[in-house]
């Protein structure tokens, strides 16, 4: 094993920006295509967010090719991993096999010897690593490539990269399998709701309300943990929606607290992810909290309401420069369809086998991920 700079390893490099005039009229379209076998025509274009891996919209593959940095071409062709520059998730990583567009908050880097380094392994085995070295100004996460290109890593025997990509990959495929299990049983179980039940809107059996504005200087001033801290909720759907901690003894500084048992959505962004709560929780004025009314506490099951809520609400989010919204108004007119309670009960149930088998996916292949190669 050696200790090299990620300089060492990579060509470290970035996209250039991109005006929302060149958005709206160069975009592909649909959002939706398939980032391997559309890039004749569109070519995925990938920012700092970290929600559909990155790609934010598609754009023209001929207008993309036209666009220079120091007289070349943007679009990378070649297998790399891409990191978020700044934002909330910078230092998150992803691994890309196919031709995008970064734009100038999305860092790469381009392996300059595919024989050296596995770059499954480097982004598993040094995500947390990566992690570490991001930076704060004003409160926002920062790693430039001046950064990244000075980091130290161990770079062991390709053998032994191998052996691990092929462990993290396996890990991967089963956790790919759960989550498309996952769609399947909630269509299921959409279908079983929609043929039984009572109509509402959501505003007749839940109040709801948004958030305040609370900012990463709010957190630092206030800073706890997971032990003693309360979560603060954002429109992120990475690590359902966690922004930070503030002390419990701080609590009282701030509005709008959630309660166990009261659910949130995402106003915007990936908007209408809703999340059951199961602790006392604030949340930012990108995220909102729904709370079932008195009169049907005993008819309604919280888990199953956000397992219903969350096979519904993509449909009435609206989307604005590829920013999704939904607000207040739209949540409050959502219909709800409402079985009996004991149904609500098994579909809860059988979502939580679910879940716990995810977690427990999540939680062998974070143990990995810190595993050191010998």
């Amino acid at each position: 094993m050696i200790l090299v700079k990620v300089k060492d390893l990579f060509y470290v490099t970035s996209g250039v920006r991109i005006t929302e005039k060149d958005i709206y009229y160069h975009q592909g379209q649909s959002p939706n295509l398939d980032k391997k076998k559309n890039s004749d025509l569109f070519i995925p274009c990938v920012t700092a967010q970290t929600s559909n891996e990155g790609i934010t919209w598609y754009g023209e593959k001929d207008w993309l090719t036209s666009i220079k940095k120091s007289g070349r071409s943007v679009i990378i062709e070649t297998p790399c991993i891409t990191w978020s520059k700044d934002g909330f998730y910078a230092g998150k990583m992803f691994y890309r096999d196919y031709p995008f567009y970064p734009n100038d908050h999305c860092g790469v880097l381009i392996p300059k010897n595919e024989d050296e380094v596995n770059l499954i392994w480097f982004l598993f085995y040094y995500q947390d690593l990566i992690f570490s070295k991001v930076t704060a100004k004003d409160a926002q996460g920062m790693l430039y490539e001046e950064q990244m290109e000075n980091i130290d890593v161990n770079l062991p025997d390709i053998s032994v990269q191998n052996e691990y990509a092929a462990i993290y990959l396996k890990r991967e495929k089963i956790k790919n399998k759960m989550i498309k299990i996952e769609k399947q049983i909630s269509n299921l179980f959409q279908k079983k709701i929609l043929l039984t039940g009572e109509k509402f809107k959501l505003h007749e059996i839940c109040f709801s309300t948004v958030g305040r504005t609370i900012n990463y200087k709010d957190i630092y001033k206030c800073q706890g943990n997971k032990e003693n801290g309360v979560p603060v909720y954002s429109a992120s759907t990475q690590n359902k929606g966690l922004m930070g901690y503030i002390d419990s003894k701080y609590l009282d500084k701030f509005e709008k607290i959630g309660y166990p048992g009261q659910l949130t959505w995402t106003t915007n962004g990936f908007a209408g992810r809703v999340f059951l709560r199961n602790s006392i929780f604030l949340m930012t004025e990108k995220c909102g909290k729904i709370v079932i009314k008195p009169s049907f506490k005993e008819i309604i099951n919280p888990k199953w309401l956000e397992i219903y809520l969350n096979g519904i609400t993509g449909e009435y989010a609206t989307s604005k420069s590829g920013n999704g919204k939904l607000e207040k108004s739209q949540l409050d007119q959502i219909p709800v369809i409402l079985p009996e309670k004991q149904i609500q009960d098994e579909i809860a149930n059988e979502y939580l086998k679910l879940e716990n088998a995810k977690d427990l996916i999540e939680k062998i292949t974070k143990e990995l991920s810190f595993k050191k190669s010998t």
